[in-house]
C-alpha cells in the first residue's frame, strides 16, 4: 500500500510542476513572473509536458512498488493522478479560463494502458533476475523513440539535451544497477567456492 502511495505522490508532483512551470515561465501566461518569460521554467515545462516523460515517470512508479502485480497499478495510479492534478492546478492558476474537461478525459483515458504498460516495464525492471536488464534498457530506448522537438524554436535545442541526457543517465543506472545485482549474487551464491567469488 505505501508503494501505491508513493506512486500517487510521484503522479501529483509531475503534474503539479508540469502546470506550475508553465503557468510561472510562460510569457504569455496572467501568472508569469516575467513578461518576457523565464527560460530555465519553459525548458523545464517543454520537458515535463512530453509524452516520454509521463511515461518514464510511470515506469519509475512501476520500480518503486517491485512486485510484478503491483508495477501495472502504481504506473496507472500515477499518470491518473498527474492528469487530475495538472488539469486541477492550470484552473487555479489561472493559466486557463477553467477546467479542460475534455484533455482530462482524453488524457486520462491515454494514462490506463500507458500506465500499465510502463508500471510492468518499471515492475520488471526491478526484479533480482538475469533478464531483467532487457526492460530496465527499455525505457531509455522509449525516450529516444517518443521524443521530437518541444518548445519554441529557441529553446527547442536545450529540451533535446536535456532528453539525450535523460537518456543516457537512465540507462547507465540501469545497467549499472544489474551488474551490481549480479555481483551480490555471485558473491553470495552457495555453489561459488573461493575461486569463484567475485571480490567488489
Amino acid at each position: 500500500m505505501s508503494r501505491l502511495i508513493a506512486a500517487a505522490l510521484l503522479g501529483l508532483c509531475l503534474g503539479a510542476a508540469n502546470s506550475l512551470s508553465n503557468s510561472l515561465g510562460s510569457p504569455y501566461s496572467p501568472v508569469s513572473l516575467s513578461s518576457e518569460g523565464v527560460l530555465p521554467l519553459q525548458i523545464f515545462a517543454a520537458v515535463l509536458g512530453t509524452t516520454w516523460a509521463w511515461s518514464i515517470t510511470a515506469f519509475l512508479a512501476g520500480w518503486l512498488a517491485r512486485r510484478v502485480w503491483a508495477g501495472p497499478v502504481a504506473g496507472m495510479i500515477c499518470l491518473l493522478i498527474a492528469d487530475l492534478t495538472y488539469y486541477c492546478a492550470d484552473r487555479t492558476s489561472g493559466y486557463t479560463g477553467g477546467l479542460d474537461r475534455g484533455g482530462l478525459l482524453y488524457w486520462g483515458l491515454l494514462a490506463i494502458p500507458c500506465g500499465l504498460g510502463m508500471g510492468l516495464l518499471g515492475a520488471l525492471a526491478a526484479q533480482r533476475r538475469w533478464w531483467s536488464l532487457a526492460p530496465g534498457l527499455a525505457a531509455p530506448v522509449i525516450i529516444l523513440l517518443l521524443a521530437t522537438p518541444t518548445g519554441t524554436p529557441d529553446i527547442q535545442h536545450w529540451s533535446t539535451i536535456v532528453t539525450n541526457t535523460t537518456a543516457l543517465v537512465l540507462a547507465v543506472a540501469m545497467a549499472a544497477t544489474w551488474t551490481h545485482r549480479v555481483l551480490l549474487t555471485l558473491n553470495h551464491s552457495p555453489h561459488a567456492g573461493p575461486e569463484r567469488q567475485v571480490v567488489p
